[in-house]
This record gives structure tokens, sequence and C-alpha cells, in this order.
């Protein structure tokens, strides 16, 4: 149980990291399509508008997304290292998840199964080393 454990903490991680690198390049390349405009016609206002509509708007989704990784990312730090607290922010990870088609879908069903199965308590404690 304990290599589950670490197998499902490594998947979160990964997923997790990919959610905060697609997050912020999302808001980079927004970033750069707002640069476009101010860059094409410098002089005119709507161009700084449309500019920093874009800038603003991607920035803001990057973060967002990046910052909704965070949990995840410390669920897979929590659940490596054996920690108690660590399951609960597993099972409420799982709901955040859920409605991330395909892949965040399928790593909630199986966080919620591994994290279900277990008796209350440590986790180490009750099951034999691998």
């Amino acid at each position: 149980m304990r290599s589950t454990y670490r197998t499902l903490a490594a998947f979160h991680a990964a997923y997790a990291i990919v959610q905060m690198v697609g997050g912020l390049a999302f808001g980079a390349i927004f970033g750069l399509f707002g640069a476009l405009p101010i860059a094409v016609e410098p002089g005119k206002g709507e161009s700084w508008a449309i500019g920093a509509a874009f800038i603003g708007i991607g920035g803001l989704v990057g973060l967002i997304v990046a910052a909704l990784a965070l949990p995840g990312l410390l669920c897979a730090v929590g659940l490596w290292r054996g920690r108690g607290w660590a399951r609960i922010l597993a099972l409420l990870s799982c709901w955040q998840l859920v409605f991330q088609l395909p892949v965040g879908t399928a790593l909630a069903i199986w966080t919620a199964v591994v994290v279900a199965k277990q008796t209350p308590g440590p986790w180490w404690e009750d099951v034999p080393a691998d």
C-alpha cells in the first residue's frame, strides 16, 4: 500500500506541475498577444486598451489556473511523506479534479478509491512495508 500511495503522489505531483506550467504558459502567450497591438500601433489609444485587456485577462486566468494546482502539489508532498492530513486533502482535491476531463477525472477516481480503502489512522502503522 505504501508504494501505491507513493505512485499516487507522483501522479498528483506530475499533474499539478503540468497544470502550473500550462497556466503560466497561457498567461505568457496572452501577454505576447497583448503586447502585439501595442508594438504595431504604439500611438493609438485603442491598441493600448486591447493590449492591456489581453495582458490582464491572460495573466489573471494563468495565475488562477496555476493557483488551482497548489492543492494537488501539497497533496502529493503529504502523500509521499506519509502525513495523515494528506488523505483528507487528497479527498478534497478529488472534487476539484473530477471536473478536469479526462485525466483529472481518472486521477480523482483513482485517488478516491485508494484513499477510501484505507482504514482510519496513519497508513504506515497498519500496512507492512513493501
